[in-house]
């Protein structure tokens, strides 16, 4: 995109197949205004310069200093950054702090339940555990609505705002084999025992 002899400052994408073959024209579009039943191949976020209350790309004093947990900002506090600080940004949330799944054995003798369970003895329920900071990635699978409470958040809208919690998004069943309450041996399926996957909601 030039005028003339000025500089251009436009975005050339091109999109080509695991070929390395051009994608047939028209296949990717660019989407406008409601259209829901186009789905992303990539979105970007850009900076035209403007000042607004959204631009909370980054916080005064670094990247660290804003992801520090349990520290408030308000929005005279958010700034632009320089192009290149967003990979130590994503760096400073290592694997072990963000939402993850991690094991959690349940032993049915500890929690009472062995007099009726037959098999199995435990089975390892899992927890979600970790941190929904903002930026959100897509590996913590977050709603819509933990990606706005997360930037609500960042922003200092109010007091009473807070994180996004690491919960269980997806939950399956396993298989009992326990007495009943007539001393029968019943086999049952009870859902929602696993914690298949953890995301910020």
């Amino acid at each position: 995109m030039t005028t003339q002899k000025q500089q251009s400052d436009g975005l050339s994408i091109s999109i080509r197949s695991l070929d390395d073959e051009p994608v047939p024209r028209g296949l990717a579009r660019f989407a406008r205004g409601n259209h829901s039943d186009r789905q992303p191949l990539l979105v970007l976020f850009v900076d035209d310069n403007r000042q607004s209350y959204g631009n909370f790309s980054s916080i005064k004093g670094g990247y660290q200093t804003f992801l520090q947990p349990n520290k408030s900002f308000s929005s005279t506090d958010i700034i632009r950054t320089k192009r290149g600080d967003v990979t130590g940004m994503l760096s400073h949330v290592t694997k072990n702090e963000s939402c993850a799944r991690h094991d959690l054995y349940i032993d049915f003798e500890r929690i009472g339940w062995a007099a009726w369970i037959i098999s199995p003895k435990g089975y390892n329920a899992f927890q979600c555990k970790g941190n929904c900071y903002f930026p959100l990635g897509q590996n913590q699978r977050p709603t819509n609505h933990a990606t706005v409470q997360s930037i609500a958040h960042e922003l200092g809208l109010t007091q009473s705002v807070k994180l996004p919690c690491c919960v269980p998004d997806r939950l399956v069943a396993i298989s009992l084999l326990y007495f009943d309450e007539y001393g029968n041996v019943i086999l049952k399926q009870y859902d929602d025992m696993v914690a298949a996957g953890c995301g910020c909601h």
